[in-house]
């Protein structure tokens, strides 16, 4: 009996211990509990070929936002949803990415190669602390389905700073209640308790002040605005507060946008400046700034 438990002791131990170590893909879907979490070998691969690519070409130890966010330049831009294999499951896939998946993958890859060079389960658990209300996968409604709750709620947390108000003090209104108003559209508010959790979700984001950036200041906002900042774009749809985010992106003395298009159906480089952007984009009415910490 001793020796039988010594055994189950070593094996448990073993496999923390290989968690860590995350250099061999054997089995790897073994430790990590794949009824909390969606996601494929595909997944795992692409994870440690882009941890090897950047930390082989990096010119010192730091590895940018914009490394890891230009790496994915090209990736086909989709939800990324997996059915039912992956419904009420912290979602990973980076194979197919929306324009907030896409931030949000990329933030957890930076804030991993932070602590560990090579480690998914530290990937997986960051994917969980950025994407969820306090860092933690519960419901749907604890998803930060609100951008501007995304904001506020990984500002609080230390994994990002929302600068918008540093920048300029111009208040952000806006009623927000698009989930609410437009039930129809989410399968899961058919769910009374979820509903009624949503409710209380814009009803404090409503309670809490906001700022933004009118799009047509944007020239006194630009130079403030940083390589690999998280832009925002604010709506002009009732109800909603975001409709899009990315990344900034400076290249020859010019400020673009590097983010996941449905409209070229891939992550790229905008062809035009952010200000044209902006401006061709009548649904827009301003941004918001993030820096990543």
């Amino acid at each position: 009996m001793i020796k039988y438990c010594i055994i189950i002791i070593l094996i448990v131990f073993s496999k923390l211990v290989y968690c860590q170590k995350t250099d061999s893909l054997i089995n790897f879907e073994n430790y990590l509990d794949t009824n909390r979490i969606s996601y494929t070998k595909s997944d795992t691969l692409i994870f440690f070929n882009l941890i090897d690519s950047l930390k082989n070409n990096a010119k010192d130890t730091n590895i940018s936002i914009i490394d890891i966010a230009s790496y994915f330049i090209d990736k086909k831009y989709g939800s990324g949803n997996r059915g039912k294999k992956s419904e009420n499951k912290i979602l990973i896939n980076l194979s197919e990415l929306d324009c907030v998946t896409y931030v949000e993958s990329v933030l957890a890859i930076y804030k991993t190669t932070k602590y560990s060079k090579r480690d998914f389960c530290l990937f997986a658990k960051e994917v969980e602390n950025i994407k969820y209300r306090n860092g933690i996968k519960i419901l749907f409604p604890s998803r930060l389905h609100y951008f501007t709750e995304w904001l506020a709620d990984n500002t609080k947390r230390g994994n990002i700073k929302d600068i918008t108000s540093e920048i300029d003090s111009v208040k952000y209104n806006k009623p927000i209640n698009y989930m609410s108003k437009n039930r129809n559209l989410y399968p899961q508010l058919k769910d009374s308790s979820y509903y009624n959790e949503m409710k209380v979700v814009e009803n404090n984001l409503n309670n809490n002040q906001h700022y933004y950036l009118p799009k047509n200041k944007f020239d006194d906002y630009k130079p403030k605005i940083k390589h690999g900042n998280i832009i925002v774009f604010t709506s002009t749809t009732e109800g909603l507060d975001v409709s899009h985010v990315g990344f900034a992106y400076w290249k020859n003395n010019e400020l673009y946008l590097l983010h996941a298009s449905s409209k070229y159906n891939k992550v790229l480089i905008s062809t035009s400046t952010l200000k044209e952007y902006l401006n061709q984009n009548s649904k827009v009415s301003g941004i918001m700034v993030a820096d990543v910490l």
